[in-house]
């Protein structure tokens, strides 16, 4: 899949995905300083990835809720997070295409 989403990305294939640039923001909602990948999808990629792609889907209502009273109390090391990590394609043409700021990363 990533390989199929980078392709189309770099401007080959019928276009079925739509990169957009959005703020990142902290868990108060501030705006962040740094930009976080918003994928739009459609056509081929979007069916795929709603009948193909999707192994589950989980109902996270109340462990939000209990994370939101961390957020509250200003105890932000206790919040459960992901682990994120910066991803660089190796290819600058794409890095060039998808305007990724190579001089941040």
């Amino acid at each position: 899949m990533s390989f199929y989403v980078c392709f189309l990305l770099a401007g080959f294939g019928e276009g079925g995905v739509r990169l957009q640039w959005d703020p990142d923001h902290s868990p108060h909602g501030d705006k962040e300083k740094r930009r976080a990948v918003q994928l739009g999808l459609k056509g081929d990629v979007l069916e795929n990835f709603n009948e193909r792609w999707i192994r589950a889907i989980y109902d996270i209502t109340d462990f939000v809720k209990e994370q939101r009273q961390f957020v509250h109390s200003n105890d932000l090391d206790s919040l459960v997070t992901p682990r994120e990590t910066v991803f660089v394609p190796q290819n600058k043409d794409l890095c060039r295409h998808i305007h990724l700021d190579l001089e941040e990363s």
